[in-house]
């Protein structure tokens, strides 16, 4: 038991070093890019510059070369004014600190004039002129003190000015001797641009703008974003209830069994084995009402069998094929798992056709696919997804999905309200037409804020069953180049606007 601990203790403890260590790589290529983009765009300032600049380049020199030196002796005679008012507040420092000293000693004389005795048996116009004199003292006493207080916030004041006119003196200084150095135009002008008054302003702005967005940005739309989208309504395709889908097998290889009078349409490299009784024949695509829906998601070119047997129910064998083109992990050398979902009549099962690989029906009932559009939703907007499909039933659908299918059903609540249930949103392959759908937001900030995860998980609320894919999140399918993956990624975003 011991030995597992540490194993999970170092377990734990790599995966924080790695999370850390892609973390600050991330940070280092996010800086690098700044840089590199501030430095083009001040190298395109200063062609600018010298594209635009008819005069002479020598004159042009002499004219900087003077202003530098007019603004050099400029820094100096404020050098010189600054040391001159530093050599004065240090004198009334020091004449400051001696009257507080010499009314010090007043105060003690004054204090030493009086006792008892000498007020008893005294003269009072004494002791009241004794009195007078101390408070006067203290007054004066105070008022040193005060000023003295004010004179050394006034001193650090002066030498912080002073340093950073220094500073400037030798930059100038720098900028003067790099001039009168420089021979070429482009490196004249590129040196004007990083010592100008908004080049160098423009680089440090730029550099932390640019790192501090993803977090900042991402920051604020945490908290300010989903208050507002979460009230919206949420999307319902049916409101019947009273029918229940289920998911009658699942794995990487399922058996399907065809009832009389029904047929299997499915991709042809899916099927295993399958009894010699079935007719078949091929079928150019599954729906003709949506032949956009079909090339995209691959549904073409499928392989029909059909059970014609009056009394004997035949069995087809279906194996999840590799490569199989979802969301989710990396894809490569994995298997697609199947599903088995019945939908029985009434019931509909709204579903991204990427997932599916066949359908079964009664042959002489068409399938039965409803497309619902939505333009005007705020979840549309939020997700990305402008449309659903709706497959109604009776049928029974074969979803394919990585390392596994796995049917989801809300939990109903102690205190009588509705069952809810959230999923990740890369993760959701469909869900129970009756089932209240929408966005909701993530529950970790950090994971958001690193990119690790979108905005907006999916809440199921209701009675009803929603289906997720079992692998986690991963860097996709095309994971050589990066070409690759961005138009993999275009393709997946362009999919998911039609509903695909």
């Amino acid at each position: 038991m011991d030995v597992l601990g540490r194993r999970l203790e170092n377990g734990n403890v790599a995966g924080v070093t790695s999370h850390l260590s892609q973390f600050f790589l991330w940070l280092l290529k996010r800086a690098i890019t700044a840089c590199v983009i501030a430095a083009l765009g001040l190298a395109g300032w200063a062609w600018w510059l010298y594209a635009h600049d008819d005069g002479d380049f020598s004159q042009r020199r002499a004219r900087e070369l003077a202003l530098f030196s007019a603004e050099r002796a400029r820094i100096a005679t404020l050098c010189e004014e600054t040391d001159a008012r530093i050599e004065a507040l240090r004198a009334e420092l020091d004449a400051q600190q001696q009257k507080v000293v010499e009314a010090e000693r007043a105060i003690e004389l004054h204090k030493s004039l009086e006792s008892e005795w000498k007020r008893w048996t005294g003269s009072r116009e004494e002791q009241e002129l004794n009195d007078r004199k101390r408070v006067e003292q203290e007054k004066i006493k105070t008022g040193a003190s005060e000023r003295i207080v004010a004179l050394r916030q006034e001193l650090v004041d002066a030498a912080q000015a002073q340093q950073r006119a220094e500073i400037a003196l030798a930059r100038v200084g720098r900028l003067i001797t790099a001039t009168e150095a420089e021979t070429s135009e482009l490196k004249f002008y590129a040196l004007l641009v990083w010592e100008g008054k908004h080049g160098r302003r423009f680089a440090f702005w730029f550099f932390g703008v640019w790192m501090a967005w993803p977090f900042a940005g991402r920051f604020a739309l945490y908290y300010l974003a989903p208050p507002f989208v979460i009230r919206r309504k949420p999307l319902r395709l049916s409101k019947r209830t009273d029918v229940t889908l289920a998911v009658d097998e699942e794995g990487r290889a399922v058996t399907v069994e065809l009832m009389p009078g029904e047929l299997l349409c499915v991709r042809p490299g899916l099927v295993e084995s399958a009894d010699e009784e079935l007719a078949r024949r091929n079928r150019f695509w599954l729906k003709a009402r949506f032949p956009l829906m079909n090339i995209a998601c691959r549904l073409t070119r499928l392989a029909e069998l059909r059970n014609e047997a009056a009394d004997n129910t035949r069995r087809v064998t279906l194996r999840g094929a590799g490569k199989w083109k979802g969301e989710g992990a990396d894809l490569r050398g994995r298997r697609a798992e199947l599903a088995v979902v019945r939908v029985p009549k009434g019931g509909s099962l709204v579903l991204r056709p990427r997932y599916l690989a066949g359908v079964v029906r009664a042959a002489d009932a068409p399938l039965v696919i409803r497309s619902h559009w939505r333009f005007f939703s705020v979840h549309a907007w939020v997700t990305g997804q402008f449309r659903f499909f709706e497959f109604a039933g009776p049928c029974r659908l074969i979803v394919a999905g990585q390392r596994g299918v796995q049917a989801e059903f809300p939990e109903p609540r102690e205190d009588g309200r509705r069952p809810v249930q959230r999923a990740e949103a890369w993760a959701t392959m469909g869900f129970s037409a009756a089932v209240r759908y929408r966005p909701t937001r993530v529950k970790s900030l950090w994971r958001y804020c690193r990119g690790l995860s979108p905005l907006y998980d999916d809440l199921f609320v209701g009675e009803g069953m929603f289906l997720v894919q079992k692998t986690a999140m991963g860097q996709g399918r095309y994971d050589k180049g990066r070409l690759r993956q961005f138009v993999a990624g275009v393709w997946r975003r362009l999919q998911k606007i039609f509903g695909m």
